[in-house]
């Protein structure tokens, strides 16, 4: 409410539930394009959903800013690196 004035109009409760709506779409949608596109990339998976799950948690306890949280995060810098790695040997490998 600070940063803008048109968050007063919505309920924390709203906010929480769009959030988890709009990851949950992406990690079905993300499943979807892999499944469909190639194979490989199925491994991908459990490490995306994990970092959207990270980041959720780190955004919601109040431990950093949600930009910065991706690169000062190590769990949610390590998912990224891991999941960077996977892609490659999935393309590549």
């Amino acid at each position: 409410r600070k940063h803008r004035k048109s968050l007063s109009y919505y309920s924390r409760q709203f906010l929480e539930g769009l959030q988890w709506f709009c990851a949950s779409t992406a990690v079905v949608t993300y499943t979807l394009y892999t499944i469909e596109n190639n194979s490989k990339m199925f491994y991908t998976i459990p490490v995306a959903v994990f970092g959207f799950i990270r980041y959720i948690y780190v955004v919601k306890s109040g431990k950093g800013d949600p930009t910065e949280v991706l690169l000062k995060d190590r769990q949610v810098f390590l998912t990224g690196a891991a999941w960077a790695l996977i892609v490659a040997v999935a393309i590549y490998g």
